[in-house]
């Protein structure tokens, strides 16, 4: 690479080192690798200051991509439409304690394995067969053991 076009020696190294990383895309990865781990702590300012500089835009996205729904068909293969569609079907209620459910409070239940969509929860019901792990007899361990104490409680409440 000649200086020539270029205004200064800075110009120069800088399109040269440019031009090499670009010829060389394995060796400038070694590179990065040991800088990352020999000065952790640079990295992390580096981190935060790229978030700060971007933070609006990644917002202004999320938001978007939230909001077109996108998010909930990734994760648990419920279109918007499908969402919406169930939701109604439930009268807006949960599908296991049939409490009201909307906005935020309606969440998107799936099969963990086949990610098959099964139908809308509240955040109680959700959350209680994800801890279980969608383990059926888990759960009814769960019902008798209940069963069994609400039992005791009420021969001790005669």
């Amino acid at each position: 690479m000649s200086r020539v076009g270029v205004s200064s020696k800075r110009e120069y190294w800088r399109l040269r080192t440019a031009q090499w990383r670009k010829t060389n895309p394995e060796k400038w990865k070694i590179i990065q690798e040991r800088y990352r781990k020999a000065h952790p702590e640079r990295m992390v300012e580096s981190y935060k200051m790229s978030y700060r500089k971007h933070r609006e835009k990644r917002l202004v996205a999320a938001k978007k991509y939230r909001d077109d729904g996108h998010h909930r068909k990734n994760r648990t293969g419920h279109s918007p439409q499908y969402f919406s569609e169930q939701l109604a079907k439930q009268n807006s209620r949960c599908a296991i304690c049939k409490k009201l459910v909307s906005g935020k409070g309606a969440h998107a239940d799936h099969n963990h394995l086949s990610k098959k969509p099964r139908g809308v929860l509240c955040l109680s019901c959700n959350m209680g067969i994800g801890l279980f792990h969608e383990d059926v007899d888990m759960l009814l361990a769960a019902v008798a053991y209940l069963r069994k104490w609400d039992l005791i409680a009420k021969e001790i409440a005669i």
